[in-house]
This record gives C-alpha cells, sequence and structure tokens, in this order.
C-alpha cells in the first residue's frame, strides 16, 4: 500500500488497443475489375484488373480492399442474405481524365484474288489443276 500513496501520481493507466477481429484474405481482382466475397461482387479501380489485393472483412460491416499498406477501396458489405449482387462505385469503372482515349486503329483489308466461281467449280471436277 505504501507504493500506492508514494507512486500513484507516477502512473498511468493501460490503453490496450482493441484487437482487430478482421477476416483478412488475398483475392484477385477480376479482369471487369471486381472481387468476389461471399458470393457478392464488390467494385476495384480498373487499373488492379487482374492484380491481387487484400481483403479485409471488418467487424463493423465494412469491406477493405488493400494493395501492400494502401487502402484501395472499401465498400459497406452486403447482409448474409444478400447473393451474387455486384456492389459498384461508378468511379471504380471510368477511365482518368487526363488519359486520352485513342481510337482504334483499323488494320489494312488484306489484298484478295478474285476468281470467276467457274474456276473452283473445275477444280472441284478435277479439271484443272489449282
Amino acid at each position: 500500500m505504501r507504493w500506492q500513496e508514494g507512486e500513484r501520481h507516477v502512473l498511468r493507466p493501460l490503453t490496450i488497443p482493441p484487437y482487430d477481429t478482421s477476416i483478412v484474405s488475398r483475392r484477385k481482382v477480376s479482369r471487369d475489375g471486381y472481387v468476389v466475397v461471399r458470393t457478392n461482387r464488390y467494385s476495384v479501380p480498373w487499373n488492379y484488373a487482374g492484380q491481387w489485393v487484400t481483403v479485409r472483412e471488418t467487424p463493423d460491416g465494412w469491406l477493405e480492399i488493400v494493395d501492400g499498406d494502401k487502402l484501395v477501396t472499401s465498400h459497406l458489405m452486403l447482409p448474409e442474405s444478400a447473393r451474387f449482387r455486384p456492389v459498384v462505385q461508378p468511379m471504380h469503372h471510368q477511365a482518368p481524365q487526363n488519359q486520352t482515349q485513342s481510337p482504334a486503329r483499323a488494320l489494312p483489308a488484306p489484298e484478295v484474288e478474285e476468281r470467276p466461281l467457274a474456276v473452283y467449280e473445275a477444280i472441284a471436277l478435277g479439271r484443272v489443276d489449282p
């Protein structure tokens, strides 16, 4: 009891951070920019298509999608009763403003020799060598 009287003024309460009970897993972002968690599809920015990301399901109902130490996006998770539904943030599927869209280049048409159909008929009947 003597220490309580003499040292109480220098003691501080212990602060223990809450234990993180998030469910963490690795997922591959689909080509169309989604990760599947519990049968539902959650959008991810388009530039992550085909890449592996870390997915955290937090105890308070949020889905956090992380790349390394960077939080990519977060979604409010759908309830357990919701199945096979997409959760989309429209900005995830828009091209950046500073990137100019170049029109698709048309390939030149190949040169094709034109022949009358009679030539093919003659070849089929064995009258002419191809």
